[in-house]
């Protein structure tokens, strides 16, 4: 259970990352 909540937590924070990613990219656009 863990490992699971681990995993889904790293996976929520690569989410957040690449939404930051796209936004940076649309300013920069």
């Amino acid at each position: 259970m863990i490992n699971t909540c681990k995993l889904q937590t790293r996976s929520a924070t690569e989410m957040a990352n690449n939404v930051k990613t796209d936004v940076e990219a649309a300013n920069a656009g």
